[in-house]
């Protein structure tokens, strides 16, 4: 659950909007939105993510224009055309989804979604690169409790403190039950944890994962315990451990 760097700092809203809609039909209609897109595109740069309750967007539109419309520029031309598309879908040193760790990298995902702020269709801070899966789950979920905003991959760091606890349970299979253990003394902070848990179905999805890892170990680890003994053992899922926790320390 690594924060990521905000895409297409190069380049304004307002440009991308006006290079989707260069070639369609009714250009000079739409050119008459792209202040309003980038005014929206600021505000939203500004407040995101727990601020993003109060956000009073643009609802009415130049004559020719409609909502609709706007949303038909994401879906039509900036992902068909892949030039900011591809951008942002694979950023540098990012091959796993950022919001499950382990889903592909498939789609895009607007946080405030573009059924409901379509000024905001083709913002790069409102597009997160995502496995297919976790696009599924979240569908267009508008929030309007800070406590229950998902967690925002370009404004969020939930990455440099530990959260995010697991408890094996012994029996004919270890079990991994996985929870939020925050020590800090923020409640939204912390109700914001368990609900990205929650939104994206993510305890049930880790505790699949670990089993998976867990069995394929399996064999691996009896013949270690036999070579090296319980602490020989111990000694190697420790430096495993270490070794993930710097790259992701929850």
């Amino acid at each position: 659950m690594r924060k990521l760097k905000i895409p297409l700092e190069d380049v304004s809203v307002k440009e991308i909007f006006l290079d989707c809609i260069q070639n369609l039909d009714d250009k000079d209609a739409l050119k008459n939105c792209a202040n309003l897109i980038q005014k929206d595109s600021d505000v939203y740069r500004q407040r995101a993510p727990l601020q993003l309750t109060g956000f009073h967007y643009q609802k009415e539109f130049p004559d020719g224009v409609t909502g609709e419309r706007l949303k038909d520029v994401y879906s039509n031309t900036f992902v068909s055309r892949k030039k900011f598309y591809n951008k942002i879908l694979f950023p540098k040193d990012l091959t796993e989804c950022p919001i499950c760790d382990t889903g592909e990298l498939s789609t895009l995902d607007h946080y405030l979604p573009k059924s409901v702020v379509p000024t905001l269709a083709v913002t790069p801070c409102n597009l997160v690169p995502m496995c297919d899966k976790c696009n599924r789950i979240k569908l267009d979920r508008m929030e309007t409790e800070p406590g229950r905003m998902p967690f925002h991959m370009y404004f969020d760091d939930f990455s440099q403190e530990p959260w995010l606890a697991v408890r094996l349970v012994p029996g004919e299979e270890l079990a991994a039950i996985y929870e939020v253990q925050y020590t800090g003394d923020d409640p939204i902070r912390e109700e914001r944890m368990h609900r990205h848990l929650e939104l994206y179905k993510l305890k049930g999805r880790f505790r699949d994962k670990a089993s998976g890892e867990m069995a394929r170990n399996r064999r691996n680890w009896c013949r270690k315990l036999a070579r090296s003994g319980e602490v020989g053992l111990r000694l190697d899922i420790e430096d495993k451990r270490i070794s993930e926790e710097e790259m992701d320390i929850n």
